[in-house]
């Protein structure tokens, strides 16, 4: 009931009308990769349709039952978002990945852990290299030990 509530609640409602709109458009490249722009246009007019449909919809009715129309209508159709099936990609229910979609998975997964390995083995290498003294040069004032460490240690 105040402007604040107003303005945080559009705020937190765009964030997820947003992500959604983004997540329907990303998949618009696997649906006919021949015509990626036919389909962006066809799902952006079906976007403004909705929106149309809805406003009419709403002045016709009292704003508590064009909203309740909107909102089962909303949930009923993302229940197809389970049934969609991209080409070469597992399904939320069926089917399995390509064996090109596997190995780029499985492959990212792997350099990623071969960077790490790398990364290990180099710090290991570069701290095994250094000569460490093993005797303090000098003891501070609260007694910690200070020793001389060269550069490239870090």
């Amino acid at each position: 009931k105040t402007l604040g509530g107003a303005i945080g609640t559009m705020v937190l409602f765009s964030l997820f009308v947003q992500s959604t709109e983004g997540s329907t458009f990303s998949i618009i490249p696997y649906v006919c990769p021949t015509a990626t722009g036919s389909v962006a246009g066809i799902v952006g007019a079906g976007g403004n349709v909705g929106g149309v449909v809805f406003l009419l919809m709403i002045q016709q009715w009292s704003y508590r039952q064009g909203f309740r129309v909107m909102a089962f209508s909303v949930l009923c159709c993302s229940v197809f978002s389970f049934f969609i099936v991209i080409r070469g990609h597992a399904g939320f229910f069926c089917g399995r990945d390509s064996n090109e979609v596997s190995e780029r998975i499985n492959g990212d997964k792997r350099s990623k852990l071969r960077g790490a390995e790398e990364a290990y083995e180099h710090s290991a290498r570069t701290t095994s290299e250094t000569q460490v003294p093993s005797e303090p040069i000098a003891r501070t004032s609260a007694g910690v030990n200070v020793y001389n460490h060269p550069k490239e240690a870090y």
